[in-house]
């Protein structure tokens, strides 16, 4: 068996090997990357809860009986196709008439993420603490711009990528910020690659071109070539070290056997 220092020079040996091949890659494409620096300029998040009680007077009277107990924690009405019915809102409303005189939901405003500035440079790893219900997936969403809208959700401030921001026309953030969920939502029945093929098609179009690339015919082939062979991808499972699996199915814990936890969070990875 190899020593723990002959595992770890092996492995900075394939590191190396692979950001050599990166850097050839570039060069030959003639690839200027950009400096990709994420921005938060004065980032807010409030829900807009709502109650057929007054939420006031209910905290009032827990607070008044129960000091101990914790604070009441609002819940968010999510509209189903049952409760969004013409006729049963109508006699929702019209209960709350009879029985309270008000025609209106009761109103409570919860602020998620206030005022939030940060900055993330390039190169960097960073590491996010708080406790729980202290907003870290929701910032985490907000930068990947996958916070639900509407009515009751309002958002506030800027996000940007060096200088792009999420209503730039014609950008599709998802394929410049990746949000990576703690629950694999994987396709059982396909395999590591094909799973790897569909996230990267849909990012990138299905082609290797990118905004800050040259041109001319040298570079249109060699474009072409990655194509055809899907490059990127096969770079990616070497990287994530998903090469001796990319024909295995990720597979569930229910209908087929597939690749393992580790592995399925890495194919996680790699689609993201």
């Amino acid at each position: 068996m190899k020593s723990t220092r002959e595992a770890s020079d092996a492995s900075k040996a394939v590191d190396n090997a692979l950001i050599e091949k990166f850097r050839t890659i570039n060069e030959k494409l003639q690839a200027k990357l950009p400096y990709m620096e994420l921005r938060l300029q004065d980032v807010s998040y409030v829900i807009t809860n709502h109650f057929e009680d007054d939420p006031d007077k209910k905290s009032k009277s827990q607070n008044e009986s129960d000091t101990d107990g914790p604070p009441r924690r609002a819940k968010q009405n999510i509209e189903t196709i049952r409760s969004s019915g013409v006729l049963l809102r109508f006699l929702r409303k019209l209960k709350r008439v009879v029985t309270q005189g008000q025609l209106k939901d009761y109103t409570l405003d919860s602020t998620i993420i206030e005022n939030i500035n940060l900055v993330f440079e390039p190169g960097n790893m960073v590491l996010l603490l708080g406790g729980p219900g202290s907003g870290k997936s929701t910032l985490l969403r907000c930068m990947s711009d996958i916070l639900p809208k509407g009515k009751d959700y309002h958002q506030a401030g800027e996000v940007t990528l060096s200088g792009v921001s999420t209503s730039t026309e014609g950008v599709y953030w998802p394929s410049l910020v990746g949000f990576m969920d703690q629950i694999e939502r994987l396709h059982a029945f396909l395999t590591v690659f094909e799973t790897c093929e569909f996230a990267w098609r849909c990012r990138t179009g299905g082609t290797h071109r990118r905004a800050w690339q040259g041109s001319g015919p040298e570079i249109d082939q060699t474009i072409k070539e990655m194509n055809e062979s899907l490059s990127e991808i096969h770079f990616v499972l070497d990287i994530l070290g998903l090469t001796r699996v990319k024909d295995t199915f990720v597979g569930d814990q229910n209908t087929v056997r597939g690749v393992s936890g580790g592995e399925k969070k890495r194919v996680t990875v790699a689609g993201t």
